[in-house]
């Protein structure tokens, strides 16, 4: 799946957004990555909100140098966004830059959303055992049907760290998280023995 395949070409750029997400998340990086980056390329220069999900890809990947250029081009220092899409994304941004932390983002954004992208930063820390915890979290604030996001990708995480589904990212070298500080204990937090 990608651009040049007829059927998603004629898709919204919304729906491709969620194509790209998908793949992402069932560990189709490279192709979910290069799909994501497209529309964000393609979109106006005033929306930055794609970029977020572009840095949330490539970190995935493990390209942490691209993942941090993608949240600074959704991030802005003042805090000033065009709309909801645009603060949703700043937020995001912000908190996988380290520029933010997990209280802030509760305070900012949506309780699901929030534990999500916590329990995402949890998973490439390699604490997966609070990944886990957070992914439930997010789970548990389903209540509408009409919006299952981000619920249903906590689920699928879930079924992953289950050894149910395969996708999971790696855990990011230290010197690749892009919220640690040096001497910050999630700078140095290594995933458990097994």
């Amino acid at each position: 799946l990608d651009d040049s395949d007829p059927v998603i070409a004629k898709m919204s750029r919304w729906d491709r957004s969620q194509c790209g997400r998908a793949l992402v998340l069932a560990g189709e990086f490279a192709k979910g990555r290069k799909m994501l980056r497209t529309i964000a390329e393609q979109s106006d220069s005033k929306e930055t909100a794609w970029w977020y999900v572009v840095g949330w890809a490539d970190l995935l990947d493990g390209h942490a140098d691209t993942a941090k250029q993608a949240f600074l081009k959704a991030y802005r220092e003042d805090g000033d966004y065009n709309g909801t899409a645009a603060k949703v994304a700043g937020d995001i941004s912000a908190f996988f830059l380290g520029q933010i932390d997990e209280a802030a983002l509760m305070k900012a954004q949506p309780k699901k959303l929030a534990r999500f992208f916590i329990a995402e930063r949890l998973l490439l820390s390699g604490d997966r055992e609070k990944a886990k915890r957070e992914y439930r979290r997010c789970a548990k604030l389903y209540s509408d049907p009409r919006d299952p996001f981000p619920c249903n990708w906590a689920n699928l995480r879930i079924e992953q760290l289950e050894g149910k589904v395969p996708g999971l990212p790696k855990t990011l070298p230290t010197e690749a998280r892009l919220w640690a500080k040096p001497g910050d204990a999630a700078a140095t937090q290594t995933a458990p023995a097994k």
